[in-house]
């Protein structure tokens, strides 16, 4: 009644709910069948403005903000990534189309664990399911000879989902090409993107591009989603669209009337900050950061991903400050805000690799992240310091 109500729910015979109607202040609408119930938003007016970036030669727009703050990016079901996944929506999903079995696995003989009668080999493989990793190798992709897990958890992901028109109002798009999914997986162990190669008109589905190689132990179902970067998803304030074609940015203003001049908006671009990259008969050495704040990198959860030895998840070797060949680098009393991909990714040889009374916040993928490689790994052990952080 005072317009702050956006989405409703009248439960006319849902059991232990009849007759009660539910409202919700978040602006999201999660849709799922329920023939006991009855749901519907309240539409806003369009506010939404453009500029035209072909001047400042701007190929393409990773994500923007508005006053310091991320804006979200035109997408179904609406919500705020930043206040929480924001969707429950689950549609069919395609089958896998991945190999099913390696080209070939490496197992050796040591190390061997005797106390138990799982996991007691490192063995891995080569290829095949794994093709989408780099390198193409993963734990998960080895046989099933005395490993519990193994072949059950092999590499493998959907290919796609049918775009139900009742659960997705908007579809078919103009231009799906353009969209990324977000996905869990099940019993969201973690969630995957993609982008998307095409729309088949015939039964609705959406077919997946790149992507999926986020996680590490493969299922080929996927639990909620939800669908971004799509101008007709433009629907709801504080959403932007840029078209790479027109160069265009288009924005839904979260207010009366035109924005204001004093609103400041920019473009994020850049997934890495700071660079410093060495080698270790080479290294870099003695840098140190003192009271720096580094915010508003780029995503990178498309970039290519691997598979750290027997770990759940892919990783990539990336992050906005990225360290590899280095010593004795120092990030001191730093704050690290709105990175929408790692935050500080210390990669291969690195000693004595510092980070100490420094904050991070609002961080998009790991805060602090460290893989090495697996060949030409240093004899002599590299050291990493972390101290008196907070996270947010």
């Amino acid at each position: 009644r005072n317009g702050t109500c956006n989405t409703f729910i009248w439960c006319a015979d849902h059991k232990g709910y009849e007759k009660q109607c539910w409202f919700r202040l978040d602006h999201q609408w999660n849709l799922h069948e329920d023939p006991t119930i009855v749901s519907g938003h309240r539409t806003v007016g369009p506010n939404i403005y453009v500029t035209d970036l072909s001047s400042q030669s701007i190929a393409t727009v990773k994500g923007l903000r508005v006053n310091g703050m991320r804006a979200i990016r035109a997408r179904f079901p609406n919500a705020n990534p930043e206040q929480g996944f924001g969707s429950s929506l689950v549609p069919t999903y395609l089958p896998s189309t991945l190999p099913t079995e390696p080209d070939y696995t490496v197992t050796p003989d040591m190390p061997f664990r005797n106390t138990s009668d799982s996991y007691q080999r490192y063995t891995v493989g080569v290829g095949g399911p794994c093709s989408e990793y780099d390198p193409p190798v993963s734990y998960w992709a080895s046989p099933k000879d005395g490993v519990r897990g193994h072949g059950k958890y092999m590499p493998s992901h959907p290919s796609g989902f049918v775009a139900d028109p009742a659960k997705f109002p908007n579809m078919p798009y103009k231009d799906p090409t353009t969209a990324i999914v977000h996905a869990w997986r099940t019993a969201h162990w973690f969630s995957l993107m993609y982008s998307v190669k095409s729309y088949g008109d015939a039964n609705n589905s959406i077919i997946f591009d790149k992507g999926g190689f986020q996680g590490a132990e493969g299922d080929p179902r996927h639990a909620e989603m939800y669908v971004e970067n799509v101008f007709e998803e433009l629907d709801f304030p504080d959403e932007w669209f840029f078209d790479e074609n027109t160069h265009k940015l288009y924005y839904f203003h979260n207010g009366t009337g035109a924005p204001p001049d004093d609103m400041v908006f920019e473009v994020v671009q850049h997934q890495v900050l700071v660079n410093i990259t060495g080698s270790m008969a080479l290294p870099v050495k003695n840098i140190s950061f003192s009271g720096v704040n580094f915010r508003d990198s780029a995503y990178t959860y498309l970039e290519p991903h691997g598979v750290p030895s027997g770990g759940d998840w892919g990783l990539q070797r990336t992050g906005a400050v990225f360290l590899e060949g280095t010593e004795s680098v120092l990030l001191d009393s730093c704050i690290f805000e709105r990175l929408d991909g790692i935050g500080v990714m210390i990669s291969g040889y690195n000693r004595y690799a510092t980070v100490t009374r420094s904050e991070f916040v609002w961080i998009g993928d790991s805060a602090i992240a460290s893989w090495g490689y697996t060949s030409g790994i240093p004899k002599l052990p590299w050291i990493l310091f972390i101290q008196d952080l907070a996270w947010k």
